[in-house]
């Protein structure tokens, strides 16, 4: 190519050597030359203006595809140039011009790939990312996962069931004790009379182990002393969207006409409670006489009290016994039974 180049140059500066074939020659490459670097321009000029101006660092793949973009296009120039394999001396250059010509689009092509598939797996990792992000604040978010503040009133931690249902784990979230109600807790543990000293007493032994368990916390207010317990209770759940934990039936009923969730222990005592069918078989123990001759009265560990006909006899034992009936009162369920004889 260079003695080409050579020859039309001494033919230039030698005018009678130069002839019109070479003439030719020279204005054709020049139009094709012409071509190709307008065809390269508009190649580049469609590229945003961002990966013009913007250098980032290429990553291995990234190499490796422009490596490969650079090598097609010199293949597909010297292909392209067969066209002018007629030429002659021209070729030579023709197939030069080509290669430099696709070769550079081949490159610029190549990194516009290279760059537009990195920002795509970005795009769709940050999408993965998001949709799991979004994932985790629904769940954060859902009412299901919200645990709701405990608010207890004096009566359920003068009751002290309410600790061993925390302990087996029944009852999540933090307990708050309102500062009113540790006042009248120790209002009680001070007082004159023995039965209401021991109530408060008990009650504040049982604050002091919930609190070594960090779960419970001092609720201090700022509410009309004017307002009763009960209204304040209520008014100090509504503030905290809190639940309130109580054994008080009628503050049960004003609390949810308010439509704040009660905790009661009873309800929860009553629904666990066993239930007994005709033809179960008890073990328990007779601890006294019935009303009715022979009747001998037991019961369950839940209160449930069973009389046990000819159970008399048995008193101070621990008999198996058959339920023979279940009668519901007003004061509770009461169970008949019989000792039971196997065959």
């Amino acid at each position: 190519m260079l003695e080409q180049w050579r020859e039309w140059g001494n033919g230039l500066l030698q005018g009678g050597q130069f002839t019109g074939k070479m003439a030719v020659d020279g204005i054709m490459m020049l139009i094709i030359a012409f071509l190709l670097i307008w065809f390269c321009r508009n190649l580049m000029m469609r590229l945003p203006q961002s990966r013009r101006s913007k250098a980032e660092p290429l990553s291995v793949i990234q190499l490796i595809i422009i490596a490969a973009g650079l090598l097609a296009g010199w293949v597909a120039g010297a292909v392209g140039a067969l066209i002018f394999s007629w030429w002659g001396q021209g070729y030579e250059i023709i197939r030069s011009l080509f290669m430099l010509a696709f070769g550079y689009a081949g490159l610029r092509l190549s990194y516009e790939y290279a760059i537009e598939m990195t920002s795509w797996t970005n795009r769709k990792m940050d999408s993965d990312s998001a949709a799991v992000g979004s994932v985790e604040r629904l769940v954060e978010q859902s009412p299901t996962n919200t645990i709701s503040p405990k608010i207890m009133d004096t009566n359920i931690i003068i009751d002290g069931r309410i600790e061993h249902i925390i302990q087996a784990g029944f009852l999540e979230g933090q307990l708050l004790v309102p500062d009113f109600v540790l006042h009248e807790l120790q209002l009680l543990a001070d007082a004159a009379d023995l039965l209401r000293r021991e109530r408060g007493k008990r009650g504040l032994d049982m604050l002091n182990r919930l609190r070594q368990l960090e779960q419970l916390d001092i609720l201090y207010t700022n509410l009309p002393e004017a307002m009763s317990a009960d209204d304040k209770l209520v008014q100090l759940a509504r503030n905290h969207n809190a639940v309130l934990l109580t054994n008080d039936t009628n503050l049960q009923k004003i609390s949810e006409l308010h439509q704040i969730r009660v905790l009661n222990v009873n309800h929860l005592a009553s629904m666990l409670k066993q239930q007994l069918i005709a033809g179960q078989l008890l073990v328990v123990s007779v601890t006294k006489a019935g009303k009715e001759q022979g009747q001998g009265v037991a019961y369950l560990d839940d209160g449930t009290m069973i009389v046990v006909e000819q159970g008399r006899e048995h008193m101070g034992r621990a008999i198996e016994v058959i339920v023979t009936s279940a009668l519901q009162t007003a004061n509770g369920k009461m169970v008949f039974a019989k000792p039971y004889i196997s065959n």
